[in-house]
């Protein structure tokens, strides 16, 4: 039986033990990676509720949630993100 080199589960049952100390700037690369989604996303979650807060408030929860996702994400796709990036790329220009 061919075992699979990804695989948490040996074919016996039991767990194999990840070793993250293997590619240690992968992770290092996941960490920022959300580190720089959290200093967007939250921020834009307050500024959206502030703005947009009152006005939702008689909607049932998942209507709210949907339209907060419906205009988050795009943002965050689209102008947030990408305009850290360039902001980060700048000062580490400089």
């Amino acid at each position: 039986m061919e075992t699979c080199p990804t695989c948490p589960v040996r074919p016996d049952g039991s767990f194999a033990s990840i070793n993250n100390s293997q590619n240690p700037m992968k992770i290092k690369m996941k960490l920022v990676a959300a580190l720089k989604i959290w200093v967007v996303i939250y921020p834009s979650i307050l500024l959206f509720n502030v703005l947009f807060g009152a006005a939702l408030t008689g909607l049932p929860g998942y209507q709210r949630m949907f339209i907060l996702t419906l205009a988050l994400v795009p943002w965050m796709v689209f102008v947030a993100i990408p305009g850290l990036e360039r902001l980060l790329r700048k000062t580490k220009a400089d």
